[in-house]
């Protein structure tokens, strides 16, 4: 990965004996060259669609916002049970910028939804530390 840029995702089907061939030379000869410490190769078959659904959205939503971050913090931390993304954002009352403020929770581990899904409205989440 260079630059914060995603590593790019070979699709599974491409990977003809010729092309491992190729890698596996230009692995050797970056290594050998000291440019890298190792070389992996990913592929689609490799990706949980529901998590990179995920982290495409929280590394979209990853901008603080002080306002509604603070805002967002103060309803997480009177959270006692579950509720969905969409209720709490309603708790907020700051619209998008709240459900935003939520994400980037998320992301930081804070709150967490009760399920393996994608992230939306009617995700539900408890707050990291409390019983789901």
């Amino acid at each position: 990965q260079q630059g914060g840029q995603t590593p790019p995702i070979a699709p599974e089907v491409r990977l003809t004996a010729k092309f491992m061939g190729e890698i596996a030379m230009i692995a050797r000869q970056a290594k050998d060259a000291g440019l890298v410490d190792d070389v992996r190769l990913l592929t689609d078959v490799d990706l949980d669609p529901v998590e990179l659904s995920n982290a495409r959205l929280t590394y979209a939503m990853r901008v603080p916002d002080a306002d509604a971050d603070a805002a967002a913090t103060a309803v997480v931390a009177t959270m006692s049970d579950v509720a969905s993304l969409g209720d709490l954002t309603a708790r907020i009352a700051l619209g998008a910028r709240g459900y935003r403020a939520l994400i980037r929770i998320i992301r930081s581990g804070r709150l967490r939804p009760t399920r393996h899904e994608p992230l939306t409205h009617d995700t539900n989440v408890f707050a990291q530390g409390a019983a789901a």
